[in-house]
């Protein structure tokens, strides 16, 4: 056994961010069903390690996102995928496969959102006592829409002196969008975003509106980047719900719940925190740029290509060059460190566009906040702790596995039920001869079958 040391660089404004992964290489020749040294290890292939971090993410979101029934099944088949794809990435060690310029970036952006998300865990605590009829309620929402309009406040004063007014009379909800709101298309249409699902909005936000009465508006509320004042104008349901399928998914409904409780805390700790960041920003500059910005979403919004260099969208290829041009130019300032076109670019790969195309002053304070909150974990030296090395680790070897069968696969779709796939896989198991330690495996589902 000997140390292996993957050096992972990535640029963070004013200097440079070294992250030193030691992992212990392990090679076995047998299957192992027995306890392990370390209780977060359920697979060793070659000199990769799954994880139950890795795993746990993947199969929760792939039954809450597929509607895939839970089963011994499909547990015993996502396990299987995943020893597949670190044979992949054990394979793209082996040959020393080097990171290309997107796979770095990819890395980058993964980094922030790993350290961030491990920040969060290390300074947020919630009760995980669930109330059944909470429980309930998420899963109504998860299977509804909402049409929402809303007004939006940097800070809590100008929020409730805009909702005294409204509610007295003195101004309509409509004037009020017309007065703040730059951005054209909710000036015109009184602060209205459309449709929205489960996960769109803001936890706290979701919470308040989601249970609304349709056609009443709510108080301000608090969110992680603001304050809002919000109407429901309509709602619809996806699919009929019941008691068999809610029993089915509360496990995973719960731990959904609690990771949004844990967000609401997380956003009360970064207010806080940009609170006392002493932030300036640029607002001439800032305003240019993601007017420039809303041009590209709604372009890309039209399914059309972005980098086709023709007469239909020469204007937004213009828009991007002038954008990357000017990336050294400083949209704020804090405490010492400098917000750059160059970081709310990289930031926005961080979001969820869909329902930000309408509200980039929403788009330029997320990733302003999200690269706070990454300096601060660094700071606090998150990216030194066990589970965010593994969870970076993790990362990594997703992006190798994904390297080394573009040898095989010219497209980025890969089939992963195609046979060539599975012979590849086939191939590389009798080299890095996986060990599965099923004890540890079955230990993650006891929570579950105990319930």
């Amino acid at each position: 056994m000997f140390p292996l040391f993957f050096y992972i660089k990535f640029p963070l404004q004013m200097k440079s961010i070294s992250i030193f992964i030691n992992v212990s290489i392990f090679v076995s020749l047998f299957f192992n069903c027995q306890n392990i040294e370390n209780e977060n290890i359920i697979a060793r292939v070659g000199d990769c390690e799954l994880t139950t971090f890795d795993y746990s993410k993947t199969y929760s979101d792939k039954i809450l996102n597929t509607g895939i029934v839970d089963s011994d099944f499909e547990r015993e088949r996502h396990l299987n995928q995943l020893i597949r794809l670190k044979l992949f990435a054990d394979a793209s060690r082996r040959d020393d496969i080097a990171l290309d310029s997107l796979s770095i970036k990819l890395l980058e952006i993964d980094s922030i959102k790993i350290i961030k998300d491990e920040l969060f865990n290390y300074v947020v605590k919630v009760d995980e006592n669930i109330e059944d009829n909470i429980l309930r309620n998420h899963y109504g929402w998860m299977n509804k829409e909402c049409q929402i309009k809303h007004l939006f406040f940097n800070d809590s004063i100008k929020a409730f002196n805009a909702f005294g007014s409204i509610k007295n009379n003195e101004i309509s909800f409509d004037e009020v969008a017309k007065n703040i709101f730059k951005n054209e298309f909710l000036k015109e249409n009184g602060g209205d975003i459309g449709w929205v699902k489960y996960d769109d909005l803001d936890p706290n936000l979701e919470r308040n509106i989601f249970p609304a009465v349709i056609g009443e508006m709510s108080r301000p509320i608090r969110s992680s980047y603001g304050w809002h004042i919000m109407i429901k104008l309509n709602e619809r349901s996806q699919i009929l719900i019941d008691e068999f399928s809610y029993n089915i998914r509360k496990n995973d409904i719960k731990q959904r719940v609690i990771k949004k409780l844990k967000q609401i805390r997380a956003n009360n700790y970064v207010n806080d925190l940009m609170l006392g960041s002493e932030i300036i920003i640029n607002d001439t500059l800032s305003n240019l740029i993601l007017n420039a910005i809303t041009k590209i979403l709604d372009f890309g919004g039209n399914n059309k290509p972005l980098m086709n260099f023709n007469e239909e969208n020469k204007e937004i290829i213009s828009v991007i060059g002038n954008l990357n041009k000017y990336k050294d130019l400083e949209l704020a300032s804090y405490k010492g460190s400098l917000f750059l076109i160059e970081d709310l670019i990289n930031g926005m790969r961080l979001l969820n566009l869909t329902h930000l195309r309408q509200t980039p002053s929403r788009i330029f304070h997320l990733t302003l906040r999200n690269k706070i909150l990454f300096e601060e974990g660094m700071k606090k030296n998150i990216h030194t702790k066990y589970e965010t090395k593994m969870k970076l680790k993790d990362s990594k070897d997703r992006i190798l596995s994904r390297l080394y069968l573009k040898k095989y696969f010219k497209s980025d779709k890969m089939n992963v039920d195609g046979s060539k796939y599975l012979s590849i896989a086939d191939s590389l198991t009798l080299i890095s001869k996986p060990i599965i330690y099923q004890k540890r495996f079955s230990s993650i589902f006891d929570y579950k079958d105990h319930n």
